[in-house]
């Protein structure tokens, strides 16, 4: 009988191969289309170990009984990118990784990102592949990101893998716009989305308006703004507006953690707003408060009953549901300080999410000390604060304190 891990690893590698080819020749094939010029190539991999000492709410929702009060987290990339002209490249980022929710299993092969991106006149480009990129002006959470809909975060490290897109794009000194056909992850090929983004300046503002369209899921609009009144005050506003909810999954299965965080109908509309002030207080220090609106989100007995529910999902899955990976309720104050200039070679930065509603906290402090040009490290201590059966009161992590090491050849 022949080995499941020696036949995923086995693809994997055929994958990887074929990427690289597929990648290549499109870069070469840019090349032909456009006046001769050199190419650059680089290999930048960057390896990060992460320690974890973890105080476990063993009562939570969440916990896991193979969980542990520490886990070790590998991330290793060896990111290569080729370019041509300075604004056509090529990217393969093969990734090995520990899984988040299972740090005690072996390590994983991901593609971060494996994509190429070229013009084919001056003003005309292409993109294709799997490609990391994040939009929107807010620090924390920016809902008019309609390509990282499901984006971690609390986890750095989750935030490190592309999506999926086709794109043509225009580019002037105006407007830059795109349309990209981006098929949706283990479905069918008749499951996409099609997904419209436009940047341009209005009124001095920075704007960025995108439009994404799903058969099922139907229409989302999202807007993002950002402007500095003087070199000491910048204001900003980030949302989206969908027309109808995203599919709930009632199917209790382990596999597949994505739920609906709302009471609200799949036929109903909503919007999700992130408004925002950052006050610059030197080139190195700044003040950032912000806050967040989630129209669909839960109030406090709505999270209660969400909460509940997680409970039976629990029982009739007989194992643990995986946590969510974004915010669930409805009213939001963010707050974050950011400090490079008091000691050197250090960055200081620590944020508080508060949850208006069932008064639960998150908070998150990063200490980040360079040793050398291509070494850090950093301390990372994290509280989630909350009484039973609210957001972060339910967190399986009661406190963690992440102690990392970075290198980036």
């Amino acid at each position: 009988m022949s080995n499941p891990k020696f036949l995923h690893l086995t693809k994997a590698v055929v994958y990887l191969v074929a990427t690289v080819v597929f990648l290549s020749t499109s870069l070469t094939y840019a090349s032909t289309t456009i006046n001769q010029g050199s190419f650059s190539t680089s290999f930048s991999p960057e390896l990060i170990y992460r320690r974890a000492y973890i105080d476990l709410r063993k009562d939570a929702i969440y916990f896991k009984d193979d969980y542990r009060n520490f886990a070790d987290q590998l991330y290793l990339s060896f990111k290569f990118s080729k370019s041509f002209k300075y604004i056509n490249e090529v990217v393969f980022d093969p990734v090995i990784r520990t899984p988040k929710l299972n740090p005690t299993n072996d390590l994983e092969l991901v593609v971060a990102q494996a994509y190429a991106h070229f013009f084919t006149t001056k003003n005309i480009f292409f993109s294709v592949g799997k490609k990391l990129e994040f939009d929107g002006s807010g620090f924390l959470i920016n809902p008019s990101d309609l390509l990282n809909q499901d984006k971690d975060i609390y986890d750095p490290l989750k935030q490190r893998e592309g999506k999926f897109f086709t794109r043509i794009g225009f580019q002037s000194d105006l407007i830059t716009s795109s349309i990209s056909f981006i098929p949706k992850r283990d479905s069918s090929v008749e499951d996409f989305s099609i997904l419209s983004k436009n940047y341009f300046e209005l009124f001095g503002m920075d704007t960025s308006v995108q439009y994404m369209f799903n058969r099922t899921e139907k229409s989302t609009f999202g807007l993002s703004m950002n402007k500095f009144w003087n070199d000491f005050i910048e204001t900003h506003v980030d949302g989206r507006y969908q027309t109808r909810q995203k599919r709930p999954d009632t199917s209790y299965s382990v596999q597949e953690p994505e739920r609906d965080f709302t009471d609200k109908a799949l036929s109903d509309s909503s919007v999700y707003v992130v408004g925002g002030l950052r006050l610059v207080l030197s080139s190195k220090r700044s003040l950032v408060l912000e806050t967040i609106y989630k129209e669909s989100g839960l109030d406090e007995e709505q999270t209660v009953n969400f909460l509940e529910d997680e409970k039976r999902r629990k029982r009739i899955a007989k194992a643990s549901v995986n946590p969510p990976t974004t915010i669930i309720g409805r009213n939001y104050v963010f707050l974050a300080y950011n400090d490079e200039d008091t000691i050197k070679k250090m960055k200081f930065t620590t944020s508080w999410l508060y949850n208006i509603l069932d008064k639960s906290s998150f908070i998150n402090i990063d200490i980040d000390y360079k040793v050398s040009p291509i070494v850090s490290m950093g301390l990372s201590p994290m509280f989630n604060i909350g009484s039973k059966n609210t957001e972060f009161g339910e967190s399986y992590l009661k406190n963690v304190c992440y102690l990392t090491l970075k290198a980036t050849f």
